[in-house]
């Protein structure tokens, strides 16, 4: 197996089986972590403090890997090439597929189909699930900051309460989900970081907030951006 790397923004895997040139297919899986601290106690555990893989990439990674090191022991037994690909910033934007294929991932050799993997905890183990068509939703990353005026909370009056601001503007935006979308369109808007550098007794200048929303249709998507 040949490996390269894009621009550090990804790795793409070779394994070339018998009469390589007839056919390319490409395996993705992504890699990214998360600002998380990691508290479990298990063998696999992030070792970079502050950084874990919340939300499976590490098993997607793990599985791929898994993947090329069978193929590649076994390549007299397949013909047509494997491409591996190892894409990173999933739920960023720009994304790391978006980029990935700009330098020419599809490329050299052009795959004939591609497969992309996500774990799924509500399977069981040991059984896999595939479908055709759409099955994961759009991401879009909110990033909002609520500007108010700060001083003592025992002097609310003399304020303007970015808190409180920022707790309104949560409850009305589920609205747009729960009044506004149409009903049979999946979709959702969460919000999972929350940043108020005040205290007990003082109420901050301004409050950062940021969040998600995802979808699975993209003219719903754009009346929502509006």
């Amino acid at each position: 197996m040949k490996y390269y790397i894009l621009e550090k923004l990804g790795i793409v895997g070779l394994i070339r089986g018998n009469n390589s040139s007839s056919r390319t297919i490409a395996l993705r899986a992504d890699l990214d972590a998360l600002p998380i601290f990691e508290e479990n106690d298990v063998s696999y555990k992030s070792v970079n403090e502050g950084v874990m893989h919340a939300c499976g990439h590490d098993v997607h990674t793990a599985s791929l890997l898994g993947v090329a090191k069978i193929l590649s022991e076994v390549t007299d037994q397949f013909n047509g090439t494997i491409k591996l690909i190892f894409q990173p910033g999933e739920e960023q934007l720009p994304g790391g597929a978006s980029l990935m294929i700009a330098e020419g991932v599809l490329e050299n050799p052009e795959p004939n189909s591609v497969i992309g993997q996500h774990v799924y905890p509500q399977l069981d183990a040991g059984k896999v699930g595939f479908r055709s068509g759409m099955y994961m939703a759009s991401c879009d990353e909110l990033y909002v900051t609520i500007k108010g005026k700060g001083g003592h909370a025992a002097l609310p009056h003399q304020n303007i309460d970015p808190i409180l601001i920022t707790s309104h503007l949560i409850t009305a935006l589920q609205q747009l989900i729960s009044r506004i979308m149409p009903p049979t369109v999946p979709a959702v808007l969460s919000f999972g970081k929350i940043i108020g550098n005040g205290a007990t007794n003082i109420i901050p200048d301004k409050v950062e907030l940021e969040g998600t929303f995802r979808t699975m249709n993209e003219e719903w998507r754009a009346i929502a951006h509006q």
